[in-house]
């Protein structure tokens, strides 16, 4: 059985078209995300286009965020990893 993977190796994270997670569609092209939610965020990715769903249906173990804060949060995180560290203890 030859399996070719070339295209993969070669690929860059602008060719990605689709990512399913436990079935529920987070990112991909406009096309194949329309309908995965109402709250699509849209952003680039090198130069094009692409949409994902952060919606968190279990708001119980996941907090509801959009891609902003999520980029906020970790930023200020890794500007002190020390002190995240330090909260994640207690």
């Amino acid at each position: 059985m030859l399996i070719r993977t070339r295209g993969l190796i070669d690929a860059s994270e602008a060719d990605i078209e689709l990512v399913v997670i436990n079935g529920v569609r987070r990112f991909g092209t406009t096309k194949n995300m329309k309908g995965a939610s109402a709250h699509l965020e849209s952003l680039k990715v090198g130069k094009k286009e692409r949409s994902l769903n952060l919606d968190n249906p279990n708001t119980g173990q996941l907090p509801t965020v959009t891609l902003a804060q999520a980029k906020t949060k970790l930023q200020a995180a890794l500007l002190d990893l020390p002190a995240m560290r330090r909260s994640r203890r207690t």
